[in-house]
């Protein structure tokens, strides 16, 4: 297993933010993502737990499940089917910082399942798995700009 770690502070309420995170039609946003589809919604929120999302990029497709939903401070999720195969399990969790920010810190432990050569393809995908995490947060990041608490 190898772990891809980022962090980041977004300045959005928390709310908006997991919101946008959790919501895996967001990702279409992404240059190389073409389609997200929510295969089967969650057992009791649409995103929740249960829910099961379908993404197409270019050389990967993948159905992920959201295994852990405790809005808005985290989720988790599971690849559960790929190709290329691999195993992937992810955790995002959001703090309130400083009013109206959001730290954002985003786990993921990633390997790839090859028959062969398993190792070094999970060191190499490793710095692309990086970089979309990093280009979801950005997008997120400007989407979310000058997003203010709702007051109730």
């Amino acid at each position: 297993m190898h772990t891809v770690e980022l962090d980041r502070t977004i300045h959005a309420p928390i709310e908006a933010v997991f919101e946008w995170f959790n919501d895996g039609t967001n990702y279409e946003r992404l240059a190389l993502v073409r389609r997200v589809t929510l295969i089967r919604p969650g057992a009791t929120e649409e995103h929740g737990v249960g829910a099961v999302r379908l993404a197409i990029l270019p050389f990967f497709r993948f159905n992920n499940e959201i295994v852990a939903y405790d809005p808005p401070h985290s989720f988790g999720y599971q690849i559960r089917h790929s190709i290329p195969p691999l195993d992937h399990d992810g955790v995002v969790t959001f703090e309130s910082i400083r009013g109206n920010a959001t730290h954002v810190h985003w786990h993921v432990d990633l390997q790839m399942k090859t028959r062969h050569f398993a190792g070094i393809l999970t060191e190499l995908s490793a710095p692309y798995v990086y970089g979309g995490l990093a280009a979801a947060v950005r997008a997120a990041e400007r989407e979310l700009r000058g997003t203010t608490t709702r007051s109730s």
